[in-house]
């Protein structure tokens, strides 16, 4: 007799499995890297919960403390509102306010000192290395979670570059004061609130504004004493000290010709004196559709080198409805800043 069971193939069912699951490997690595992000992110959104919680009750009580010392009443405090709250001053000349994560972060602007921070929460340590002000830079350390203002997201930045925490008054207190002014508030006092970017000057007083459409609010502020200006359609800010002396330069854009010319430009204004002085001004990127048949553009980036702003970029002729380039050139404009917010093409 034949045993049936020697005529039949030997079974590899190890090899087969594996080979059965080799499609799957690429999912499996996914769902892995996808498990460890998330993992990340809910750490940081717990570290930010934890840093939030203890920044609130910071404040709560430094103003309890403020104001029963300094028996200070205001509508900011008759309506519940702090009066004062804590904030971290920029200590270094420049510092990056960063985005991203990990290697991909980036600068998404560049503090001054004196400038004003929120914190929100805290990161584990890290380094950096990129540009910052027209030159290489590099940070490692404790990073924070910090907010320019109220109402903006938060950015991170280094722990070194900040001071230590101190006691100003509230963006609350200080868009009351605003409101006091006629039209000084045309977007509104919420709007005031959760826009108002503060810094300290070197003698103390707070230089405040507010970004926003229309016309926004720049003020001095010593206690309760207010002095301020408006400048239309402030984008961002740059405090800047020039021989001494604090100047602010604005961002600002316009919108003309139902939006076909559009162009931005750097308002300077002056802080060396009992109130804000506007200054000169510097003429920035600009596009220009009102053309039938070609759209003009000058578009480049702007860097602040101490008291001295780069413009550089390119001027274009283009086809509106192709595309097509008729005519580019470059540029590479220098202003130097003055103590009165006076600006001087080199």
């Amino acid at each position: 007799m034949t045993d049936s069971n020697a005529s039949k193939p030997k079974k590899r069912p190890a090899a087969r499995s594996w080979r059965r699951l080799l499609p799957w490997v690429p999912a499996a690595v996914v769902f892995v890297v996808f498990l460890a992000r998330a993992w990340t992110m809910l750490r940081e959104s717990s570290d930010d919960v934890a840093g939030t919680i203890a920044t609130t009750a910071q404040s709560t009580g430094s103003s309890a403390t403020g104001s029963g010392a300094s028996g200070s009443t205001g509508s900011a405090a008759e309506a519940g509102q702090k009066p004062t709250e804590i904030m971290r001053p920029v200590i270094e000349s420049v510092a990056p306010l960063l985005t991203g994560m990990g290697k991909r972060r980036r600068v998404a602007a560049v503090l001054h000192a004196g400038e004003l921070l929120m914190f929100v929460g805290q990161l584990p340590a890290s380094s950096w290395l990129g540009p910052l002000a027209g030159q290489r830079a590099e940070r490692q350390g404790l990073l924070l979670r910090m907010r320019r203002a109220a109402g903006e997201a938060p950015y991170l930045v280094y722990a070194s570059d900040l001071g230590p925490a101190v006691e100003v008054p509230s963006a609350h207190r200080i868009c009351d004061l605003l409101a006091k002014q006629p039209t000084m508030l045309p977007a509104g006092r919420k709007t005031c609130v959760e826009r108002l970017r503060r810094a300290r000057l070197v003698d103390g007083r707070l230089l405040v504004f507010t970004p926003c459409m229309g016309r926004c609010p720049v003020a001095l502020l010593r206690g309760d004493d207010l002095s301020a200006i408006q400048v239309d359609g402030v984008v961002d800010g740059q405090l800047l000290e020039v021989e001494k002396k604090p100047v602010l330069a604005l961002t600002a854009r316009s919108n003309r010709a139902n939006g076909k010319l559009t162009a931005g430009r750097l308002a300077l204004i002056a802080f060396g004196g009992e109130a804000p002085v506007r200054g000169g001004t510097i003429e920035l990127d600009r596009i220009d559709a009102r053309h039938d048949t070609k759209v003009a553009s000058r578009v480049g980036t702007v860097e602040f080198r101490g008291s001295t702003v780069r413009f550089v970029g390119e001027e274009k002729v283009m086809v509106r409805d192709s595309a097509k380039v008729l005519s580019h050139k470059p540029f590479d404009e220098h202003y130097r800043i003055g103590p009165d917010a006076s600006a001087t093409k080199q």
